[in-house]
């Protein structure tokens, strides 16, 4: 019974994980999560576990007082179908929140937000 169990246990945890990549998630982004950037930001880059959909995927950016950060631009790699890139107008000192929506061509979609902070060093 108990060799049962193992393998019965062996096989979920085998299946279980193929299931969760079926999903979009963020693998990386240019600036980090949390990182604090010191230099001008022309472009924001995120980068996703799985190919995603134009048409179903967004970025917003906000400052630290909730107000939207406009963006122009934003569009999915045609060669590399899982990273997004978000053209920056030059942004002022201060903290920024993140919060994407997207769906892999698989038509899952997943969601997500972080922060990052800009310090323009001063002349």
């Amino acid at each position: 019974m108990r060799l049962l169990i193992f393998f019965g246990l062996l096989l979920i945890s085998l299946v279980l994980p193929s299931a969760a990549r079926a999903h979009a998630e963020l693998d990386h982004t240019i600036p980090a999560p949390d990182s604090t950037v010191d230099a001008p930001l022309s472009e924001m880059t995120l980068v996703f576990t799985e190919q995603i959909e134009p048409a179903f995927s967004t970025v917003e950016i906000h400052d630290d007082d909730g107000n939207p950060i406009s963006i122009d631009g934003a569009h999915i790699d045609v060669e590399n179908m899982t990273t997004i890139h978000v053209p920056l107008k030059p942004l002022a000192s201060g903290t920024y929140h993140v919060v994407w929506h997207v769906t892999s061509v698989d038509t899952h979609g997943t969601e997500g937000e972080y922060t990052f902070h800009i310090k323009n060093k001063q002349p």
